[in-house]
C-alpha cells in the first residue's frame, strides 16, 4: 500500500510540474507573440548593427528579454 501512495504522490507532482510548465510555455508564446514579433527596436537595431548585436540587446537591454530568460530558467 505504500508502493502505491509513493507512486500516486510522484504522479500528482509530475502533473502539477508539466500544468506549471505549460504555463510558462504558453507565457512565452505569448510574450513573443505580443513583443516581439514586430518589435520596432530589433527591426532597427537590425538594420543599423546587425542581426547578432539586435540579438544582444534583447537580451541584455529588453525587459521583455529578461522575462523570458527567467521563464527558460524555470523550464531548466
Amino acid at each position: 500500500m505504500r508502493k502505491l501512495k509513493a507512486k500516486n504522490s510522484v504522479t500528482i507532482n509530475q502533473e502539477l510540474n508539466n500544468v506549471e510548465k505549460q504555463l510558462i510555455i504558453n507565457e512565452v508564446d505569448e510574450l513573443l507573440q505580443t513583443y516581439c514579433q514586430d518589435c520596432p527596436v530589433k527591426k532597427q537595431l537590425r538594420y543599423e548593427r546587425g542581426k547578432s548585436k539586435a540579438h544582444k540587446f534583447c537580451i541584455s537591454e529588453c525587459s521583455v528579454g529578461k522575462r523570458l530568460q527567467e521563464c527558460g530558467r524555470q523550464l531548466s
